[in-house]
C-alpha cells in the first residue's frame, strides 16, 4: 500500500501529518517510512559561519536600505544592500550536541573559511526519524556538485 502526506521540514510537528484521515506517528506507522526528497533540502534554512583564527563566528545577515531625501518612500526607489555581521559562537551554539561537535570539527580542521550549515534539513530529518520510530529510508535527489 502506498500513502502520501505533507510534512513541514522546518517546524517541529505540533500535529502529526495526516494521511488517509489518520495521524502518522511512530505508533501508527507499522512499516519503515520512505522519503523521496527531490531538491527538498535546497529550500530549507541554513546558518552561515566564518572560521577565522581558530574562532567561529555566525554570519548575521540583515537587509539595509539607504535613506534618501530625494527618492519617494517606496521600496523599489531606494538602493538596498545587505550587511553581514560577525557574532562569536560559543561551544554550545545548538541545543543538539552532535551539531555542536560538527561545528567544532569545522573550526579546528578547516582553517580560515566560511561555510553553510544545513540546520533546516538536519532538523527535518531528525523530526522524520522520530515520526518513523527510527525506521527511515531517505532518498534525496540533489545535485551536490557544480555543472561543468
Amino acid at each position: 500500500m502506498l500513502d502520501f502526506a505533507t510534512f513541514d521540514l522546518e517546524r517541529e510537528p505540533a500535529d502529526h501529518p495526516r494521511a488517509f484521515r489518520r495521524a502518522l506517528s511512530a505508533d501508527t506507522l507499522h512499516n519503515p517510512l520512505v522519503l523521496i526528497a527531490n531538491y527538498v533540502f535546497d529550500t530549507t534554512a541554513q546558518d552561515a559561519f566564518w572560521v577565522h583564527g581558530g574562532r567561529s563566528y555566525r554570519k548575521a545577515w540583515s537587509p539595509h536600505v539607504e535613506p534618501s531625501e530625494e527618492a519617494p518612500r517606496t521600496r523599489d526607489a531606494r538602493p538596498a544592500h545587505t550587511r553581514y555581521e560577525r557574532r562569536p559562537v560559543g561551544d554550545e551554539y545548538y541545543e543538539d550536541e552532535a551539531m555542536n561537535r560538527v561545528l567544532d570539527a569545522y573550526r579546528t580542521r578547516l582553517g580560515n573559511t566560511s561555510f553553510l550549515f544545513p540546520i533546516g534539513a538536519l532538523k527535518g530529518i531528525r523530526n522524520l526519524m522520530h515520526l518513523a520510530g527510527g525506521r527511515l529510508l531517505l532518498l534525496p535527489g540533489q545535485r551536490l556538485y557544480p555543472r561543468g
